[in-house]
């Protein structure tokens, strides 16, 4: 608790010291969470309204813009949380911890495990199943909640349903990893492994051929409907622990603070904004979510990446010459844009310039200095109206 104390303190200076605000660099920005204690899994059921979980019972709930804690049944860790509809949900936790949500406040319910519960889902509101150590599958039928017929080896951590399956995620010591799926209408399991890689601690699927993995060490798996493969990224990370899609758009997030996002058919790793540990993601519409240990909560907000030419409104955006040495041109596209508001920012996300430009008219490009910056790599942002781009550059000499 002490060493989460500490590394808020030093976040809280850092954030005053560059900015006043809460963002660190151009896309991810910290929220206030209330709170210190570890972070592990986020739902939303609607656009302004989101659920948060974590250690010690932990319960946040979003409306609006802000986060709140809201009164809980349990002292135990929460690890899971998932929604059926926004008046009916669940969290499980240690030491077999079974939540329910019942529209208007979160109720204790009897469970039939003793072994920590890593992770829930439903199919609909009355098919549901929950995972966690020592092989613990647990499913729900029509209000009751009983042991599945089978017992997994090794300690499971993710569990995900899609069109009538399940798939269970896990661990075990000595013969790589498995990867269940359980045909719900037969309650048949079918166990495969994955090689090499130690555990899988989070699954997602966009359809039924079509799934994810976060795997250890570092690596993200994809699912063909036929079997699970590594993704050659192109990056580096350390493991993973949640990975979440949603329609076309997905992201991954684990230690150190590691985030990468899917878009456009590649996955792309962010700059690192924080090193704790990261638990839970989520996307809600086109606004990434992402929480972890220490009470952090990250959100980036994409729904300004395609904007089009509508009224004035910036859609395009040149830097050159890229490298530059002293002078940076700032090129948009043909049309008169009122005050542009620039920001630079190192990789790290520390904000290194900001300033204010007079807007450009009819292809005429921005000018700006800088002679003073180091040798290096570069994010410049401009924004003008409601719309924000960025575009990295580098400074050589």
């Amino acid at each position: 608790m002490k060493n989460c104390m500490r590394k808020k303190s030093i976040l809280i200076a850092i954030l005053l010291l560059f900015s006043g605000i809460s963002t660190l660099n151009a896309q991810w920005k910290v929220i206030n969470s209330g709170t210190t204690l570890n972070l592990n899994s986020i739902y939303f059921t609607s656009s302004n309204t989101g659920w948060i979980v974590g250690d010690g019972g932990t319960i946040l709930q979003k409306t609006e813009n802000t986060w709140k804690s809201v009164k809980s049944p349990t002292g135990e860790n929460l690890y899971s949380v998932f929604f059926t509809s926004q008046y009916k949900g669940w969290a499980v936790g240690s030491k077999g911890t079974i939540l329910k949500y019942n529209g208007s406040e979160w109720e204790l319910c009897e469970s039939p495990a003793k072994s920590d519960l890593r992770s829930v889902s439903f199919a609909d509101t009355d098919n549901g199943i929950a995972a966690g150590k020592n092989g613990t599958i647990l499913t729900y039928s029509h209000g009751t909640w009983a042991r599945a017929g089978k017992k997994a080896r090794g300690d499971l951590f993710s569990v995900a349903s899609i069109n009538g399956n399940s798939w269970i995620a896990g661990s075990h010591e000595g013969v790589g990893v498995p990867v269940m799926k359980i045909t719900d209408a037969k309650g048949e399991m079918t166990e495969s492994t994955l090689g090499s890689y130690s555990s899988v601690f989070s699954i997602s699927f966009v359809k039924e051929n079509d799934g994810y993995a976060a795997a250890s060490p570092g690596a993200l798996l994809h699912f063909d409907g036929i079997s699970w493969n590594k993704i050659n990224t192109g990056y580096n990370f350390p493991s993973l622990t949640s990975v979440y899609f949603k329609d076309d758009k997905g992201i991954a997030a684990g230690y150190e603070g590691t985030v990468l996002i899917y878009s456009e058919n590649t996955w792309k790793k962010e700059s690192s904004i924080t090193r704790q540990k990261l638990n839970g993601t989520f996307i809600n519409e086109n606004v990434f979510y992402t929480v972890g240990d220490c009470g952090t909560i990250l959100v980036s907000d994409r729904s300004a990446e395609k904007q089009e030419v509508k009224s004035g409104k910036i859609t395009g955006l040149t830097l050159y010459p890229n490298p530059c040495s002293d002078l940076l041109n700032i090129s948009l596209p043909d049309g008169s844009y009122g005050n542009l508001k620039i920001s630079i920012t190192n990789p790290n996300g520390q904000l290194i310039i900001s300033t204010v430009a007079n807007g450009a008219d009819y292809g005429m490009p921005v000018k700006l200095a800088t002679g003073d910056l180091k040798e290096g790599l570069y994010i410049l942002s401009i924004a003008t109206g409601e719309t924000t781009l960025s575009q990295r550059f580098m400074v050589k000499r």
